[in-house]
């Protein structure tokens, strides 16, 4: 059966290598916005819906910036980690 192309080589003209993954785990960056912002939530313990509204726009900004776990702890607990209110047990 002759369809006119012509007979392809035994070698490949290119090398090829699989893609490797340098996360394959999710150990370094989140796979999207939301769960960054369900990990920043976990990080500080309280729903988003919480924060003050300059600090929910400085999570969002962040967010929109950058997906790395480590960036985000690092700004997250330098700018919100002395904001938590004191409650009855800590105030007395």
């Amino acid at each position: 059966m002759a369809t006119g192309w012509p007979a392809l080589p035994k070698f490949c003209l290119f090398d090829s290598q699989p893609f490797v993954d340098p996360d394959p785990y999710g150990q370094f960056t989140y796979q999207g916005r939301l769960d960054a912002l369900r990990g920043i939530a976990d990080l500080l313990c309280k729903p988003l819906a919480r924060l003050a509204e300059d600090d929910l726009a400085f999570v969002n900004a962040l967010v929109d910036r950058t997906l790395d776990k480590t960036i985000i702890k690092q700004e997250v607990t330098a700018r919100l980690s002395g904001k938590r209110p004191a409650t009855k047990e800590e105030s007395n």
